[in-house]
């Protein structure tokens, strides 16, 4: 979506850049909706951007000769160099907290299985401790049955 974007900003002509407001803020509003990422220094960089339109635009309806036209494309580069630095940023960002997801859905997995294993680890502990009290009691047995034969020899 910002790929599409950024090539249809880069592409459009100066006096036609106005006509893609609409399509960069349904975008944003898309963007928004995932809620995993700030987007508010895009959107600033947007209205930044698009304030510069308009001016271009407004100072073009106005009078051509007013206003250099190689001044408002620079203008306009330096407001595409930011928003191309803002979509970087932003990926980047995206980026982030995409492994960021991944590695705690590991941690969480990791936990469950230390749970499991702590669980089954308690069970064979019980067992054990069993165990040794059954061993315990056979070897007193043992010993009983031991001094009952040695007291009837």
């Amino acid at each position: 979506m910002w790929s599409d974007l950024l090539v249809k900003i880069s592409n459009t002509s100066i006096d036609f850049i106005s006509s893609i407001k609409d399509d960069v803020y349904l975008v944003l509003v898309d963007m928004k909706s995932f809620h995993k990422f700030d987007i508010l220094k895009v959107e600033e960089a947007f209205n930044v951007f698009f304030a510069k339109v308009a001016a271009y635009d407004e100072a073009r309806s106005l009078s051509s000769e007013k206003l250099s036209r190689s001044l408002v494309e620079q203008q306009l580069k330096k407001a595409k160099d930011r928003f191309q630095d803002a979509q970087v940023k932003a990926s980047k960002e995206a980026s982030k907290v995409q492994f960021a997801m991944v590695e705690l859905e590991r941690i969480e997995k990791e936990i469950v299985d230390l749970k499991e294993q702590r669980a089954s680890l308690c069970a064979t502990l019980k067992v054990q401790i069993t165990l040794h009290d059954v061993q315990t009691k056979v070897h007193e047995i043992e010993e009983d049955i031991a001094k009952l034969e040695n007291t009837t020899h």
